[in-house]
C-alpha cells in the first residue's frame, strides 16, 4: 500500500535533503602552482558564505522539529548531530508528522531551504567564484569584485579576470571543468571532455602521440574513480582541437 500523500511528502523533503547536502560540498582540492602534479595540499574548494549559511539554517530547522517530535511523542533522538541524519530520522517520523497540526508549517519551512540550497548547488563553478586563498583566507568573486571570504567590504576590482585567470590551476571534475571554461569563452560538456580523454587514450595506445601527450586526469577521486582534470590542460586541449 503507497504511503499516504503528506508522509510520502516529508519522504521525499527528507531524502533531497540527503541529497543537496552531499552534493552542496566540493568535489576536489585545490591545487597551487608550487603543489607537485596532480596533488592538491590546500583544503578542498571552500564552502561560499551563503552555502554556509543555508546548510546552517536547515539544520536549526530539522533541529527544532525533531525537538518537537521528541517532546510529543515522548521518545529519544538516536541519531547524529548533522542535518543529513536528522533528516532520516524525520523520515521514520513521517506518519506521525503528516497527521500533526503543524504539518503545513514544517512543509513551508524546509520547502523554503531546501529550494534554497537547490539553488546554490545548481548555479555551477562560474556561479561559485571561488578564486583562490590569500593567506589561508578564501576568496569569491561577487559580480566584478573579489572578496575575502572572512573580510566583509575587502574587494579587488575585475574579479571575472581574475578567476579567469586563476581558476587554470584548479583541478576539477569534467561537469565542473566545463563550467569553469566558461569564462575562457568555451560551451563544452563534460560528456566532451571525457570523450576527449577518452581520444587521447586511444591515441597514446597506439602510438599516434607520445605517453605525456593529450589530454588524461591529474588523478582520480573517490569510490566512483572519477577523473580530475586541470583546467587549464582541458583548456589547451580544446584549443588544439580547433585549431586543427
Amino acid at each position: 500500500m503507497s504511503d499516504p500523500v503528506p508522509a510520502q511528502r516529508i519522504r521525499g523533503l527528507c531524502d533531497q535533503i540527503s541529497d543537496l547536502m552531499e552534493a552542496s560540498l566540493p568535489t576536489a582540492g585545490v591545487q597551487r602552482l608550487s603543489d607537485a602534479p596532480g596533488v592538491a595540499t590546500e583544503p578542498r574548494l571552500p564552502l561560499h558564505h551563503d552555502t554556509i549559511d543555508t546548510r546552517a539554517s536547515l539544520k536549526q530547522i530539522l533541529t527544532s522539529w525533531a525537538l518537537l517530535i521528541v517532546e510529543e511523542r515522548d521518545i529519544e533522538y538516536d541519531s547524529a548531530d548533522n542535518a543529513t541524519a536528522i533528516a532520516a530520522w524525520i523520515y521514520q517520523q513521517a506518519d506521525w508528522l503528516a497527521a500533526h497540526p503543524a504539518y503545513d508549517d514544517f512543509i513551508t519551512e524546509v520547502e523554503t531551504e531546501v529550494a534554497e540550497l537547490s539553488r546554490i548547488v545548481n548555479r555551477g563553478v562560474s556561479s561559485r567564484k571561488f578564486c583562490g586563498w590569500d593567506n589561508g583566507r578564501p576568496v569569491f568573486a561577487d559580480g566584478n569584485e573579489l572578496r575575502a571570504g572572512d573580510a566583509a567590504g575587502e574587494t579587488l576590482r575585475n574579479g571575472r579576470a581574475a578567476l579567469a585567470v586563476t581558476v587554470l590551476d584548479v583541478d576539477l571534475p569534467a561537469k565542473d571543468c566545463a563550467e569553469a571554461l566558461k569564462l575562457h569563452g568555451h560551451e563544452v560538456t563534460a560528456k566532451q571532455i571525457l570523450k576527449l580523454q577518452e581520444v587521447d587514450e586511444r591515441r597514446r595506445a597506439r602510438g599516434a602521440i607520445g605517453p605525456h601527450e593529450g589530454l588524461s586526469p591529474v588523478c582520480r577521486e573517490g569510490t566512483r574513480n572519477t577523473p580530475i582534470f586541470r583546467v587549464s590542460e582541458v583548456l589547451a586541449r580544446l584549443t588544439r582541437q580547433q585549431a586543427s
